[in-house]
């Protein structure tokens, strides 16, 4: 009598943990996931809703005074849409991670002024597009003093890739 209770909970236990996990399975299929990874190589586009993105481009440009070194991307980015758009936002979207700390864009006027350390330096007018117009731009961004050639990857943030 003792082994058949015993079985008898562990059988009933067995079942309420089974059942849990389909029901949080079952409430969670139509979500979607907080993060997709897709890598995309150079020179293909991403398409991110209203504009499309295109790496070019990738390299350090120089080391500063502090010793930092500085990375340059080359982007392309398309308006797909057919009314002007600004694109000033863009400095929130891109995120150059080398060895798994970010760094935001440095060559973007967010009203401080203007920086002398770059050669390209993007105004707010410099980042409206035309309708449909595709534009060249060189980002930097600080990289760490260690920079390790394989960990270094580009961020988009709140967009879904889609090959153009």
């Amino acid at each position: 009598m003792n082994k058949k209770r015993k079985i008898r909970i562990i059988l009933a236990l067995l079942i309420i943990f089974l059942f849990t996990i389909f029901m949080i399975v079952r409430r969670n299929i139509g979500f979607p996931q907080k993060e997709k990874i897709e890598e995309i190589g150079l020179n293909e586009y991403i398409d991110c809703g209203q504009i499309s993105i295109k790496v070019m481009d990738k390299k350090i440009e120089r080391i500063d005074s502090s010793e930092f070194p500085i990375g340059a991307v080359t982007f392309k980015i398309k308006n797909n849409q057919s009314r002007p758009l600004d694109i000033s936002y863009i400095s929130d979207m891109i995120l150059l991670y080398s060895d798994f700390s970010g760094s935001i864009i440095q060559n973007i006027d967010r009203g401080f002024g203007g920086n002398d350390d770059f050669e390209n330096f993007y105004s707010k007018e410099d980042l409206k597009l035309k309708a449909n117009q595709e534009k060249e731009f060189v980002f930097n961004c600080y990289l760490f003093k260690e920079v390790n050639k394989y960990k270094n990857f580009i961020y988009l943030e709140n967009v879904e890739p889609n090959k153009v």
